[in-house]
């Protein structure tokens, strides 16, 4: 029983963890992001890079997954597949670049 109430309590701290780092997420993230668009599957490989020369680097799906909320948010816009990041491109709101 033991066992298992630990077991709860680290997936709980892990949850708190990963929510805590999303600042850390948004930031390397759109280190790699400006007003060209650029692959999905560019920028989620320069963070893990990047990440990885810091600290522990966050799992793919997870980067992808945080892209997709700064879309809906509307801190990014995109075109194509956000499932499919290697077909879809992303870029910053509102910017200058004349590409459509």
């Amino acid at each position: 029983m033991i066992r298992y109430a630990l077991a709860a309590v680290s997936d709980i701290c892990g949850m708190i963890a990963r929510m805590l780092n999303v600042n850390e997420l948004d930031s390397q993230l759109l280190a790699h992001i400006d007003h060209r668009w650029r692959k999905v599957h560019f920028v989620v490989g320069a963070a893990m890079i990047a990440w990885s020369r810091a600290s522990g680097t966050p799992d793919d799906r997870q980067l992808i997954d945080r892209i997709i909320e700064l879309v809906g948010i509307g801190a990014l816009e995109s075109r194509g597949d956000l499932e499919s990041p290697e077909y879809c491109e992303v870029r910053l709101v509102n910017s200058t670049d004349s590409e459509a």
